[in-house]
């Protein structure tokens, strides 16, 4: 049987995702490492946490939304209807 690119009804994948920024004194900072996740059709997700654990650094990975003058080293797969979102042109994501 050939096995499915998407896992059955997930519209987003996210898979061993790890995010290191650059910064200019404090050096490289790990915000995010290997965080997977599945949202399926009809679910919702909360993303919860204290201060500094990561929430909008995932968001911003999953948006690609990194402001101006932050560098960051983003690694792993998020799959939106299993595309690569990583890979595509920023005309595509519109």
């Amino acid at each position: 049987m050939k096995e499915s690119a998407v896992a059955p009804g997930a519209i987003l994948e996210i898979k061993n995702l790890s995010v290191v920024y650059n910064h200019r004194t404090l050096g490289e900072v790990h915000a995010l490492s290997n965080v997977s996740l599945d949202v399926r059709v009809g679910e919702a997700l909360g993303i919860a946490g204290e201060s500094g654990s990561g929430k909008s650094t995932l968001l911003k990975s999953i948006l690609r939304l990194f402001g101006a003058g932050e560098t960051a080293e983003v690694s792993g797969e998020i799959l939106y209807r299993g595309r690569d979102i990583m890979k595509m042109r920023p005309e595509e994501l519109l």
